[in-house]
């Protein structure tokens, strides 16, 4: 990369961004696909590197290689994209844990579906809950916390998020659907 190329990527400039993005991409998209597998995947990945990369571009001197660079910011995305289904996985898991000893039957009705489908439906359904219903299910299921940390942290009455979060968990139950699907 020439110093005036240089100069006009860290302004920003369209042009080279959109000439280093037609130039490195296919390695950048080797790579991803050699790590995930997954040929959408790696595409999602590539693109949110190169977002990241031109959120970034003031930090890239030009001391070393270009390519090196946006290949650091492609690991990077990598690894957060994991830390952040990790994360994913461990609160279905904490959910999944949660019906599991209350003994509710939204477990039962998510044993059989993979955790991908499982969260799918899981993130409709917290949409579509009241905003109550989904602080009272963030706090006591996601979160961990007591029915008294919950109460306290809302301003309500004990009997209020058992109540609510029973009202959450029907309607998440209505949400996914049983075996016979």
């Amino acid at each position: 990369m020439t110093p005036g190329e240089l100069e006009r990527f860290r302004a920003g400039d369209e042009r080279v961004m959109t000439e280093l993005v037609r130039q490195h991409s296919p390695r950048l998209l080797a790579v991803a696909i050699r790590i995930t597998g997954d040929r959408d995947r790696a595409h999602d990945l590539v693109q949110n590197a190169w977002i990241r990369a031109y959120e970034r571009r003031m930090t890239f001197g030009g001391a070393g290689s270009f390519v090196g660079w946006v290949l650091a910011i492609l690991r990077s995305v990598l690894l957060r994209e994991h830390r952040d289904e990790s994360r994913r996985h461990a609160k279905m898991e904490a959910i999944r844990h949660e019906a599991a000893a209350s003994h509710d039957p939204i477990n039962e009705l998510t044993d059989h579906l993979d955790a991908e489908t499982v969260q799918r439906r899981l993130l409709d359904g917290l949409a579509q809950l009241t905003e109550r219903q989904r602080d009272v299910v963030a706090m006591r299921i996601i979160e961990g916390r007591s029915v008294s940390q919950t109460s306290d942290a809302l301003g309500v009455a004990d009997g209020t998020v058992k109540a609510t979060l029973s009202q959450a968990l029907e309607r998440l139950r209505s949400i996914i659907p049983g075996r016979n699907e």
